[in-house]
């Protein structure tokens, strides 16, 4: 997703959430699913 779209639509405290949530995500995801 667009990250301008996403800190427009969604509050900073929000946003925050979903940043931390991707920081955790992309790696675990990354391991889970090496060929990606």
């Amino acid at each position: 997703m667009d990250e301008t779209f996403t800190l427009a639509f969604f509050t900073p405290e929000t946003a925050s959430v979903i940043v931390a949530f991707r920081i955790i995500a992309v790696p675990f995801l990354a391991a889970v699913f090496p060929e990606v």
